[in-house]
């Protein structure tokens, strides 16, 4: 606990990962959290949770942060399917990478329109 702040982290490989929460959040769900993910991530990294492995795979990572909670609250506990999660929606998904520049434009367009709808 530093300054009203619970932090848990977990080393792997070169890096660190780090679940933050109030100072009134259980430790052992923010524990629950953070295996979580590096589960996740380890599963769909092959074991490779180093830096450059991460940075080359950040759509992974961001998806996985992005599936685990909202708004703080915890949606899933179990690395396994939080890794089927994430790679069932970048199956449908062509990376920004390896996308031309038209496809690149279509598919923002799409996501704002859709934004809008909503």
């Amino acid at each position: 606990m530093y300054e009203n702040v619970v932090a848990v982290y977990k080393c792997a490989q070169d890096c660190y990962f780090y679940v933050l929460g109030n100072y009134d959040e259980n430790e052992l769900i923010l524990l629950s959290a953070l295996q979580c993910l590096t589960d996740a991530l380890s599963r769909l990294l092959r074991g490779q949770l180093d830096k450059r492995t991460l940075l080359e795979n950040l759509d992974f990572l961001l998806l996985a942060i992005d599936e685990l909670s909202d708004d703080g609250i915890l949606l899933e506990a179990d690395g396994i399917q939080l890794a089927q999660r994430v790679s069932m929606k970048s199956e449908n998904e062509v990376p920004l990478s390896e996308q031309t520049i038209g496809q690149a434009v279509r598919n923002a367009r799409e996501k704002i329109e859709q934004s809008l709808l909503k």
